[in-house]
């Protein structure tokens, strides 16, 4: 079985693991889309390589830019191939004019499903042109995060569901949203569970040791993500533990900026890293925190949560969204009301200072792995998908 996963970098840090499985059991031709406002996005931390636009061989890009351990992750692709936009408009003719040669490129290698992860605008209005093949979409969030609402990922979304035979949502609660705005037969709809971001440990030299009483949030900072809630519960904590580390790491997206910080308690202070994180600082900070925060006003799921279980760092999540389905309460965190300061300064307070061996046994999360949050099982069940759609196109 042929099939062709198409995804974009800000999508790399679960496909990279997802493609590494499936890449197992079938004949996988791998494209990422590259373009000017990617070249800093989630785990592709990359300086812009000056790239001609056009389709290009991805594996010597990939195997120079990437440090060696995560040449496993596309070894056994079928093939790479980057698709460059240099034209940082996704609706222009220059952009197009590359996505008509990467459709054609990926006719030529006819195959029996083509995989899109997440939609992609300047994709959009070309897929069309590929015939005959069925299509299979991850949707990463059914509707858009407050503050975060885009009209031009609305006509993108548009112009490919109406493509797709099949489409993967990564929680329950994605999925029966994604129902209810939809005109989709529930047949079509399947969710399938992300796998831990363990792809993330590449980038550690050396382990690194956790620094008692530090509390992390990380991440694309954005209006959704509750920051001023968990300022709010520092400067309670605060008033009950001494000498407390609060962590504040991540680029705000535009418009948005961090509240004014409070002055804390006791010796406790705030860490502030307010710009894009490279993989090794991300895999730096986790490491050195007791735990991780997500308190969350709303989500679909949160790659958050699935970095710190790489590191065997419990969480404190609100019960938002598909959050609830990734914490296991009293084993890999605690599930919290949203846009409560005091239950999430409660909830950091407890697991300070009662934190238990469970809470942070590796064993916790390498039964996780092989289990719910294994990519193996992911892979097995997108085959099972794609055997699905091809079956039905015939």
């Amino acid at each position: 079985m042929d099939i062709v996963y198409y995804t974009r970098p800000s999508f790399l840090d679960p496909a990279f693991s997802k493609i590494e499985a499936l890449s197992q059991i079938l004949n996988v031709h791998l494209f990422i889309e590259l373009s000017p406002e990617s070249w800093q996005s989630a785990i592709f931390d990359i300086s812009n390589q000056e790239l001609t636009s056009g389709v290009h061989d991805g594996v010597s890009f990939l195997e120079r830019v990437f440090p060696s351990s995560l040449h496993k992750y596309w070894k056994r692709c079928a093939s790479v191939s980057l698709v460059v936009h240099t034209c940082s408009k996704s609706i222009h003719p220059k952009t197009w004019r590359v996505s008509y040669q990467a459709m054609k490129y990926i006719k030529k290698l006819n195959p029996d499903v083509f995989h899109l992860d997440d939609i992609s605008l300047r994709l959009a209005p070309l897929l069309f042109t590929l015939k005959g093949v069925p299509f299979v979409l991850n949707i990463h969030d059914a509707k858009a995060h407050s503050g975060e609402h885009n009209w031009r990922t609305e006509i993108a979304r548009w112009l490919t569901i109406r493509k797709v035979q099949q489409f993967i949502l990564h929680s329950n609660f994605s999925r029966n949203q994604f129902l209810q705005h939809y005109d989709v037969p529930e047949s079509r709809v399947t969710m399938i569970p992300l796998g831990i971001y363990d792809i993330y440990r590449e980038w550690l030299t050396s382990e690194i040791p956790e620094e008692p009483n530090t509390v992390l949030f990380f991440g694309r900072i954005s209006p959704y993500k509750g920051v001023e809630v968990f300022v709010e519960a520092a400067e309670l904590v605060s008033m009950s533990i001494p000498n407390v580390r609060f962590i504040i790491a991540g680029k705000a997206i535009q418009g948005y900026s961090l509240p004014n910080l409070p002055q804390l308690k006791n010796g406790s202070v705030f860490e502030i890293y307010p710009e894009y994180l490279s993989n090794t600082q991300v895999a730096t900070l986790i490491s050195r925190s007791s735990l991780v925060v997500c308190p969350y006003l709303d989500a679909s799921q949160s790659g958050v949560i699935l970095t710190a279980y790489a590191f065997n760092k419990p969480v404190i999540a609100t019960d938002v969204g598909g959050l609830p389905e990734y914490v296991w309460e009293g084993k890999t965190g605690r599930i919290i009301q949203p846009n409560d300061p005091t239950a999430l300064a409660d909830a950091i307070v407890n697991m300070l200072s009662k934190k238990t061996a469970e809470n942070s046994s590796p064993a916790v999360y390498d039964m996780l792995r092989k289990n719910e949050l294994s990519w193996d099982n992911s892979a097995e069940e997108t085959r099972r998908i794609y055997e699905k759609v091809i079956q039905s196109h015939n």
